[in-house]
């Protein structure tokens, strides 16, 4: 999640954030890593997340494996806040036993 990510370190008082930052891009990575801090994870987790942007809209996929690939949760929702809508996914995953399948 937040692959498509790219981030750039300056010194300060050379440029702002503001220069820099897509707010597409940052609102669709916001709800992707939303999604998984919602489950603690990290690189670990047989998870993924992929954001979309369609005006205001966010739409959020993700889908959570087992280790050996056998069973596969998947959950996808819309909504404008990129942090609601993480939580959102992730709850989502979890009533569809996401957390049975990570163990």
């Amino acid at each position: 999640m937040g692959q498509g990510a790219l981030a750039i370190e300056a010194r300060a008082g050379d440029m702002t954030v503001s220069m820099l930052t897509h707010e597409p891009t940052l609102r669709a990575v916001t709800a992707e890593r939303s999604c998984l801090r919602e489950f603690g994870g990290g690189c670990q987790i047989p998870m993924g997340a992929f954001a979309t942007i369609d005006g205001d809209r966010i739409h959020l996929e993700s889908v959570v494996a087992s280790p050996d690939g056998g069973r596969v949760i998947r959950f996808a929702a819309d909504g404008t806040d990129p942090e609601a809508l993480g939580k959102t996914v992730a709850d989502g995953l979890k009533a569809g036993g996401a957390h049975e399948v990570l163990g």
